[in-house]
């Protein structure tokens, strides 16, 4: 009789920059998934890189204390404003000490039900998947479906576009590079290729920078097809002052 998969910890980590108005949709969308954090053995790591916006601060900490009562929830509060790849690195290296999987997750993105347990069913159904991004409205090749006119459409709309086409769609594509809005990271990548390339200092092509390092030594990228977090796009750190 074949052995349930076991899984690792995972940490879904959220770097956060200005932009107080995101810490709401994307907690409530979480306190809905509050179930599947717990069955997934997953941890919400909130990472503060503006240390001198008093609303984000505030948001944070409340948002943090309310989904601790139902799932593993802490707060990263940077001493100085870092940037995204340093702020991310940072976190992501924690994660790795304590031999935790990865999920980086932007800041401006709306998580929905069976989405996390997805990626993470995804991530080991091969042994050299090391990468997994989920379906989105607004993700570049993640985008379902294709066409720019429905990026912009709300989160029910978007998902419920994607509930109608992935249906016909396998459980995952195997893709050239997976796409940093929503990112599982399996620990072994995190060991052997190391942390984002820090010349990427405000974000963008650092996760490709990893994927590719990874790709060279066998592990490819994947999209799961059956899994959907919304993102509204070029929001979660493009106030950064960092570089």
């Amino acid at each position: 009789m074949a052995q349930p998969q076991t899984y690792p910890l995972v940490d879904v980590i959220i770097p956060f920059y200005k932009n107080v108005q995101l810490v709401r949709p994307l907690f409530e969308s979480l306190h809905a998934v509050a179930a599947e954090l717990n069955e997934c053995s997953c941890c919400v790591v909130a990472v503060n890189d503006s240390p001198d916006d008093a609303d984000l601060r505030g948001a944070l900490r409340d948002a943090v204390e309310r989904l601790a009562q139902l799932a593993p929830c802490r707060l990263i509060e940077n001493e100085s404003n870092l940037g995204f790849v340093r702020s991310a690195n940072a976190a992501v290296s924690a994660s790795a000490t304590s031999r935790h999987d990865v999920i980086l997750l932007n800041s401006d993105t709306v998580v929905f039900p069976g989405a996390l347990s997805e990626i993470r069913r995804v991530a080991y159904l091969d042994p050299m998947t090391g990468f997994v991004s989920p379906r989105s409205n607004n993700a570049t090749i993640c985008s379902l479906p294709h066409q720019p006119e429905f990026r912009h459409l709300g989160p029910e709309a978007a998902y419920a576009n994607f509930r109608e086409l992935s249906k016909y769609l396998p459980e995952y594509h195997y893709v050239p590079t997976a796409v940093g809005f929503c990112l599982y990271i399996k620990l072994e990548i995190l060991e052997e290729f190391g942390l984002f390339s820090e010349i990427y200092g405000r974000g963008y092509n650092e996760e490709n920078d990893l994927i590719m390092r990874a790709n060279r030594g066998g592990y490819r990228a994947v999209l799961a097809n059956h899994a959907f977090v919304y993102h509204v796009g070029e929001v979660s750190f493009s106030a950064s002052s960092s570089t």
